[in-house]
């Protein structure tokens, strides 16, 4: 079966060339209870903050999201400009004419180490709005590929989920198809009973058998089991985020399993709601994951 499923775990890298410099942006997402974006960005591109987290509010609904933006020298082979801040530059030159002329002895200064020199060289400028333009379109193919990522995951959860879906069936079945053998032992034993305490006063002997009647019927427990399963078949089904109703879900199902365990009157049916209860914590373990 087809499933609209997204898992929370997955991981994208893009590689995109900006006015800034080479952009290597990397989303790594793992499971959480809500929605939580770390964002790490160079000081360049502190501007696109805003606009980076409204993205990825707008394209995911629960997950830990670990962005990280560095930027790197183009390797375009352009030879970056050089532009001189002539005001710094100054400063330093008469700076160093008056230390010669202080001390003669003094080598001339040296033009690379001026050049060195804490903002003689400024950076080219860049148009910010270009560079931000050039960012979001980088997140949304690293958007697009973690969605694909998470969307592959979540195939693979479904499968997993569908298979214990169809054991719970089957072991529900098993209980169904054993439930006149065991309640004809058990009427029997309770015959046997019965008769060995004939003086018994009849109201406790109506008692007894209540509790047997009580005990023996778990028609209720295995509807509301199918019920469930088919719950969870229909919500694997829906767009959205849904890992939270999910969780509900296998808590009703425990819930029915414990219940069928406490009524059961013979091992076959302990075996099967064992079982029951194994298969839907192994299905709450992939429910975790589940956006």
């Amino acid at each position: 079966m087809d499933y609209s499923l997204r898992s929370m775990t997955g991981f994208a890298r893009v590689q995109a060339p900006t006015d800034a410099g080479a952009l290597r942006l990397e989303i790594k997402s793992v499971n959480h209870r809500y929605l939580e974006v770390l964002l790490r960005q160079p000081e360049e591109l502190r501007g696109t903050d805003s606009a980076v987290r409204a993205r990825l509010n707008a394209a995911f609904g629960r997950g830990k999201l670990e962005v990280t933006m560095r930027l790197s020298p183009s390797d375009s082979g352009e030879v970056p400009e050089l532009v001189l801040n002539t005001e710094v530059l100054d400063q330093v030159a008469s700076a160093c004419r008056a230390l010669s002329a202080r001390v003669p002895e003094l080598a001339p200064a040296d033009p690379l180490a001026l050049l060195r020199w804490p903002g003689v060289l400024q950076d080219p400028a860049v148009d910010e709005e270009q560079v931000a333009a050039q960012v979001l379109e980088a997140l949304d193919r690293a958007i697009a590929e973690l969605d694909a990522s998470r969307a592959g995951e979540g195939a693979r959860l479904g499968a997993v989920i569908e298979d214990r879906l169809q054991q719970i069936e089957a072991q529900a079945a098993a209980v169904a198809a054993h439930l006149p053998e065991q309640n004809r032992r058990w009427r029997e034993k309770l015959i046997e009973r019965l008769k060995e305490v004939a003086d018994l006063e009849p109201e406790r002997r109506d008692q007894a058998l209540v509790q047997f009647a009580q005990r023996a019927d778990v028609d209720e427990e295995l509807e509301r089991l199918q019920m469930h399963v088919a719950e969870v078949r229909a919500a694997l089904c829906r767009k959205g985020p849904i890992g939270r109703k999910l969780d509900f879900y296998m808590q009703e199902l425990n819930r029915e399993a414990n219940t069928l365990g406490s009524k059961s009157m013979d091992a076959h049916i302990t075996r099967c709601a064992v079982e029951l209860k194994v298969l839907i914590e192994q299905m709450r373990e992939q429910v975790q994951n589940i956006e």
